[in-house]
Formats: C-alpha cells, structure tokens, sequence
C-alpha cells in the first residue's frame, strides 16, 4: 500500500497499448494525485497516436493532462532523461499483459505458470482489463531471472538474441495485431528466424508461420516499438535434494528442491517399496 509522501514526490506512469485495459489503469492515475504525487504520464506510440473503439489518442493525451496537469511524454528524447536525471522516484508501466509474462516465466523458471496464476501471485491483474506492467519487473526478479535491459532499437534486440538472450516485444498496430500486442521473442536460429511465443490465439488461425511459431526477425520490425532483453535462462546441474552432491551427466534444469541423483532415487525406491510389502 502507497502512503502520502512527507514531501512532494514524482511517479512516471506509462501506458501501453492495451486500449480495453486505460478505463482500469486511469483511476490509478487520480489515485496517485489524491495521495499527494506528482505523475508525469508516458504514452507508448500505439498509445500515443492510435484512435480506437476505446477512445482517440487525442482525448486521452488531453485527459490525462487535466488529471496530472501535465503534459504527457510521448517521444524517447522526452523520457529518456527520466532516468540520468532522477526526475521520478517511481516508474509505473500499465498496462502489460500477463499471459506473455506467464510464458516468460515459464520458460526461463522451468515452472508452468498459467496467466491466472500468475496474476494471482504477484498482482495487478484485472480480468477485464488485462495486467499491470510491474510485472515485468517484479515477477522476475522473484523467481531468479532478470530483465537485463530495455531498449527501443531492433538491432539491440537482435543482437542480444543471437547472444542467447529472451526478449519481449510489443507490437502496435501490423502484422500482428490490429491495436497493441506483446510478443515472446524465445530464441534465434539461423538466418534470423525466431521462435515466437504468441499469446493472441485468433493469430494461428490466420498467421501461417504459426504451424512452427518461426518467423523472420523482420516480421517484428515494422510495427515493434520497445523491447524488453532478459538475462540468458539459467541453467545448472541441480544437487540431489537426499545427499547433496551432483553427477556427471544430470540434466540440465534450474535448481529445484526435489531433484534426486540416480543412487538416492533407487534407494528411496527400494524402501519404498519394502514398506507397502511390509505392510509398516
């Protein structure tokens, strides 16, 4: 729970292009103004410039100056000092979605994670209206894996891909969808096609490259605006949960508590099963 600052305080709130989710998000906006800060609101550019049935980009630049009194921020060189210059104390991104943060986890975490799930755990989640951006950052950072950078360049994006990296992507109108969407970028292979892990279901009846979910990096470019590169998954040889110790050849997963080695798996077998003929 927030509490009233001592002093004046600033929040940078951006919002993404998830256009059914702002009538949830903006009361958060008034919120943060009754509790004493000061919001300096951020529009992603499908939020900034793309009219839907949801309103025009037009009347939300201008309500959320009434609500903030201030002018929101809508290029990189206008938010980009934000952060040299500590011009906020806090950063608010909603809304994301949390289907694409439950395939991130999943992946890199080696625990499925359904989007219900994972709303439930760490928050922020409207059934109606889709899912606070915290989770990007909260969600990770609590099951060992970490959001190495943001970045608004492809090429970055790219380039940290072919390095080993996972990157999520958001997408305004093009390819992909027809107002905001997120993409899980999982892997690169060779000449640039990607593994895409796509959370907008009526997409693979009409996207023929969703027969493999490969597609060409170019795909993306057009219509990616921002890119979120996660650290490489990590992956360990576990220690056996009985005995401690690790073996030559255990497969490669993220540490888990109930991992056994070869010989304590037996062992354990081997009692188990004198216990039910015992009847013990």
């Amino acid at each position: 729970m927030m509490n009233r600052p001592d002093g004046p305080r600033t929040v940078a709130f951006a919002l993404c292009g998830s256009f059914c989710s702002f009538s949830a998000v903006l009361p958060q906006v008034r919120r943060l103004r009754a509790l004493g800060w000061r919001v300096l609101p951020i529009l992603s550019c499908s939020a900034a410039a793309l009219d839907t049935r949801f309103g025009t980009a037009a009347a939300l630049r201008a309500q959320l100056q009434e609500m903030t009194g201030e002018t929101p921020l809508t290029t990189l060189q206008q938010v980009e000092p934000l952060g040299p210059k500590g011009m906020a104390q806090a950063l608010i991104i909603a809304p994301a979605t949390g289907t694409t943060m439950a395939m991130l986890a999943t992946y890199m975490a080696d625990t499925e994670l359904t989007p219900p799930e994972m709303c439930r755990r760490y928050g922020g989640y409207c059934y109606d209206h889709g899912t606070d951006g915290s989770l990007f950052v909260v969600a990770p950072a609590q099951m060992g894996f970490y959001l190495k950078e943001k970045t608004f360049e492809w090429r970055e994006a790219r380039d940290a891909m072919r390095e080993g990296y996972v990157v999520v992507c958001v997408q305004t109108k093009g390819y992909w969808t027809r107002g905001g969407h997120y993409l899980l970028l999982e892997k690169m292979f060779d000449d640039d096609v990607i593994q895409v892990r796509d959370s907008n279901i009526y997409n693979y009846g009409k996207l023929e490259g969703h027969k493999t979910d490969r597609f060409d990096f170019s795909t993306v470019v057009p219509s990616g605006t921002a890119y979120w590169i996660f650290e490489k998954k990590i992956v360990t040889i576990p220690a056996c949960a009985r005995c401690g110790g690790t073996e030559e050849g255990a497969p490669e997963a993220l540490l888990t508590e109930d991992y056994l080695c070869e010989k304590c798996a037996a062992a354990l077998l081997r009692r188990g099963t004198y216990l039910e003929y015992s009847g013990v």
